[in-house]
């Protein structure tokens, strides 16, 4: 009786403890290729612009804080 309730019991823990893990879906960066062209058209450069209220950027000697 102990011999068939024990094979009893692996079996069991045998065939519920194997499942399979469901697909998840993963969310990565890719990354983005693209020639040297179409990078330098992408964006634009302006002129000089004075900066307005400047807030608490401070210059000392060769530092900004």
């Amino acid at each position: 009786m102990k011999k068939n309730l024990l094979l009893f019991t692996f079996a069991a823990l045998a065939f519920t403890g194997c499942q399979k893990y469901k697909n998840k879906e993963v969310y990565a960066n890719v990354p983005v290729y693209m020639d040297y062209t179409t990078f330098r058209q992408s964006f634009s450069f302006e002129k000089d612009v004075a900066i307005q209220g400047a807030g608490n950027i401070y210059i000392y000697n060769q530092y900004i804080f």
